[in-house]
């Protein structure tokens, strides 16, 4: 699967990388994702895996990469519910 979006938020790069990192809270702002919950506690680094719902699927996403203010990657697997 392969998702692509983009969105203009008016907010500072902190904030936004906040909310971004933020994974047991994005469905207070993705109203669709739910729920969403990081397995591990502490800010989020390489290698925890993460559950998220969209649409009436179940992903798991690995943490593969995070650089402060630059980056955050993942891996993820999907199967349909």
């Amino acid at each position: 699967m392969i998702s692509r979006a983009s969105v203009l938020i008016k907010a500072p790069p902190a904030e936004i990388r906040r909310l971004h990192t933020d994974i047991d809270r994005w469905q207070r702002w993705i109203p669709e994702i739910t729920p969403a919950h990081k397995g591990t506690s502490g800010p989020l680094r390489p290698g925890p895996v993460f559950s998220w719902s969209p649409q009436n699927m179940h992903v798991e996403s690995t943490v593969t990469a995070v650089k402060p203010a630059r980056c955050t990657a993942e891996k993820r697997g999907a199967r349909t519910r």
